[in-house]
């Protein structure tokens, strides 16, 4: 965790890998806008987050689905945020 020009950053990362992500031009995600925007092939997102691999069943299922693309908004209120799940 650490702020880099202004910007706060998380991750698992050396302090170096950290500065040259902050110096990476951010780029717009269609169909999401707000404070946080991404952009994420499901199968990757999986990968990270599980310790297996998916059952061959799963991953058939897997195979039928695209990107995860969500954005999160900040207001005094609260946050707002939505995601998509694209399907081939």
């Amino acid at each position: 965790m650490g702020v880099v020009g202004g910007q706060l950053l998380l991750g698992k990362a050396t302090p170096a890998q950290i500065r040259a992500f902050a110096h990476v031009p951010g780029t717009n995600v269609p169909g999401a806008a707000g404070a946080v925007a991404f952009r994420v092939a499901l199968q990757d997102l999986l990968h990270v987050t599980l310790k297996g691999t998916p059952s061959a069943a799963a991953q058939q299922l897997l195979n039928m689905l695209g990107d995860l693309t969500g954005s999160v908004s900040a207001t005094a209120g609260g946050l707002d945020g939505s995601a998509t799940l694209a399907v081939k």
